[in-house]
């Protein structure tokens, strides 16, 4: 199921299509539920669809997204603003290219994208992107981390690390 139903029939696109779109706070609390965020308070993007030969079309566009997460050392709310671009060609999926062994070359400069039954998600891609530009770690600005290992602080000489700790100073 995608998150995002935005979607546009390739039948449809005889010519460029120029499309703005914001995402409701319905869509909102889909987007951060899906990425395990804590909200998505605004998430706007304005793309270009223009139709190619043999079935195919570019999307191109950007976004914008402002979204909040929990940081990993404090769990206190982190705010971020995001903004990106998006540029994939779009072909039917009887057209991908084939893997090279089972694996396709995620460095590649091109990207291309599914058109499943002759719908282009558009919602799906940008969800994507929009993945890729959140920080897995998010840190509250000062949030430090600090372990101490009581167990193993407590075991003095007896750990085999506290050896090694000495091995080559002549001790």
């Amino acid at each position: 199921m995608t998150t995002l139903k935005w979607t546009h029939d390739m039948r449809d696109l005889k010519q460029a299509l120029d499309v703005a779109r914001e995402a409701d706070p319905t869509e909102r609390a889909a987007v951060a539920a899906h990425l395990e965020l804590l909200s998505c308070e605004r998430f706007k993007v304005r793309y270009s669809l223009r139709p190619l030969d043999q079935g195919r079309a570019t999307l191109s566009g950007d976004l914008e997204a402002d979204i909040t997460q929990s940081c990993v050392v404090s769990l206190e709310p982190v705010e971020s603003r995001l903004r990106g671009t998006i540029a994939v060609e779009l072909w039917p999926d009887g057209d991908l290219p084939a893997s090279d062994g089972g694996t396709l070359d995620a460095l590649a400069d091109d990207v291309i994208e599914p058109v499943e039954n002759g719908t282009i998600d558009v919602g799906r891609v940008v969800l994507e992107r929009l993945a890729d530009l959140i920080d897995p770690y998010p840190r509250s600005p000062g949030a430090t981390f600090s372990w101490t290992d009581e167990k193993a602080a407590s075991k003095g000489s007896d750990n085999p690390f506290a050896k090694l700790k000495n091995f080559g100073r002549g001790s």
